[in-house]
């Protein structure tokens, strides 16, 4: 087992880019599906799930991934509604929580990166499902009602998961192409881990998850590394309560000198109403948006510092409750092991064994009603590395050699 530095985000002594080769066709005219029903319940709390699809028949109500327990109402759900937005829900006899996104996605060429990190115990409402297209979050929903705090939800219970379907009832199929799926059972991630912009390109590209070292969160106390603050293990002890601040010393920054690398994400958590100039590196100066909350700010890569000050009164207070990096708070002494969990799985759906995970962790599932044939073939070469080069795979009749070029760009919504 490697140990990673701080953001360097699961990949070790190899290149970021990941070649994804195939696709896996899901038609719902063929009413085909995976499914599995763990042997053991795990965490129902948090979890990541991390998925490249493309979508071949719009406006119709389709399932990417589902937990139900069938004959009693159970059931948490990523799917697209018919207008198709995107959801993610869950349901007893009543509604849970649900989160539908105001973007619709409606380019039939185009593949879309998606990332679900599910955390119940967050204390921050709107942090407990975080939803990230082609690396960026997105923030807006025409309908949000968020989790209760620490409660168990389904996926990872011992009901039956189905890709490409809605479990019970046997309808509701996915039309399109799934590649890259993977299950994250117990850490909630940010995109980072799976995926990184291509700087000659400007696309999202796929980066292979590697669950070997930890997270951003290395043990390091954090707290240690920073200058002209007030208290500033508050700003690491996991909570939105507590702060550091610089107490109004003129002209004095916060300053937090630590090294990270392959970081996609940067945001910070400030009860103060007021703008903050913002630098990585003792580079140039970003002025954030002056409202209460968490605040994105662009980052580059690679940072060895972060500083703050007042935007418009260097004397005024700077307030910090928390840090995020790629989608995960800094939190002091706090070692988070990157592991795929008990109920973990990785399927790359590249090849003909689509249903055999490949995480290590032996959670296989079951192929329903996929007959591929040579001229109508079930694992196409299509998929977000784009076109793949070669010629027909040697692995069996349900490839084809077709090399399509589509890439993971902005979002398409209207």
């Amino acid at each position: 087992m490697g140990v990673l530095r701080a953001g360097f985000n699961g990949t070790v002594g190899q290149s970021s880019a990941q070649v994804i080769d195939g696709s896996l066709k899901f038609d719902s005219t063929s009413s085909n599906y995976l499914n599995r029903t763990p042997s053991s319940a795990s965490n129902r709390k948090t979890w990541t799930w991390s998925a490249w699809v493309k979508r071949s028949d719009l406006g119709s109500f389709q399932y990417l991934f589902d937990a139900d327990s069938g004959s009693n109402p159970e059931e948490s759900t990523i799917r697209f509604w018919t207008d198709d937005r995107l959801n993610i829900s869950a349901y007893t006899t009543s509604l849970q929580y649900s989160l539908t996104t105001t973007a619709k996605f409606r380019d039939p060429s185009a593949w879309y990166h998606i990332v679900v990190a599910f955390d119940t115990t967050n204390a921050t409402a709107d942090d407990r499902i975080k939803l990230y297209i082609n690396g960026a979050q997105i923030t807006q929903f025409d309908v949000r009602s968020n989790p209760s705090q620490n409660t168990d939800y389904y996926i990872n219970s011992t009901i039956e998961h189905t890709i490409g379907q809605a479990s019970s009832g046997n309808f509701r199929y996915f039309d399109g192409y799934l590649t890259n799926i993977q299950l994250i059972d117990g850490l909630a991630l940010g995109p980072g881990y799976f995926g990184f912009t291509d700087p000659l390109t400007n696309t999202w590209r796929p980066k292979k998850f590697k669950a070997e070292g930890t997270t951003v969160n290395d043990g390091t106390v954090w707290s240690s590394k920073v200058t002209g603050a007030n208290n500033p293990a508050n700003a690491f002890d996991g909570s939105l309560s507590s702060n550091m601040d610089n107490n109004g010393s003129a002209g004095t920054p916060i300053v937090l000198t630590a090294s990270f690398t392959n970081v996609t994400s940067f945001r910070y958590y400030t009860s103060n109403s007021s703008a903050h100039d913002v630098s990585f590196s003792g580079g140039s100066v970003t002025t954030d948006a002056a409202s209460a909350g968490w605040r994105t700010v662009s980052a580059p890569s690679s940072i060895t510092s972060i500083s703050w000050i007042h935007s418009n009164e260097p004397g005024a207070y700077v307030v910090i409750e928390a840090i995020e990096i790629n989608g995960e708070i800094l939190r002091n002494s706090t070692t988070t092991n990157l592991a795929f969990g008990t109920n973990g799985f990785y399927l790359p759906m590249d090849n003909d064994d689509f249903n055999i995970d490949k995480s290590g962790k032996g959670n296989n599932w079951t192929k329903q009603n996929f007959s591929g044939t040579f001229n109508d073939p079930d694992v196409l070469k299509d998929s977000p590395s784009g076109a793949v080069s070669g010629g027909r795979a040697q692995t069996g009749i349900t490839t084809t050699s077709s090399a399509p070029s589509n890439y993971a760009t902005m979002i398409h919504c209207r």
